[in-house]
């Protein structure tokens, strides 16, 4: 959650705003990232020290040559393994 809320500092999209929030909430420090590049429908990359931090969609991942087959995959096998209530946080 840190790396999430340190790329998303300076976002002024509604998730990255609420990413932010609750790690401040959660006593997370949230120090400025070095670089931020918002791509529109796509998410944002920022660097942190010497650490590149992508964070979106399927198409920024692919861009950027990140595989993640087996991501989703991990993710396809717990939601099939359960049953949700529209309110249950995933």
């Amino acid at each position: 959650m840190k790396l999430a809320a340190i790329a998303e500092r300076r976002s002024e999209h509604p998730l990255g705003e609420a990413i932010v929030r609750k790690a401040k909430e959660k006593g997370i420090e949230v120090p400025g990232a070095g670089s931020f590049l918002a791509l529109p429908g796509k998410g944002i990359k920022a660097k942190h020290g010497e650490r590149q931090i992508l964070f979106g969609n399927r198409r920024l991942m692919e861009e950027d040559s990140i595989g993640i087959t087996r991501i989703e995959d991990r993710i396809r096998r717990y939601l099939c393994s359960r049953e949700f209530t529209a309110s249950e946080k995933i």
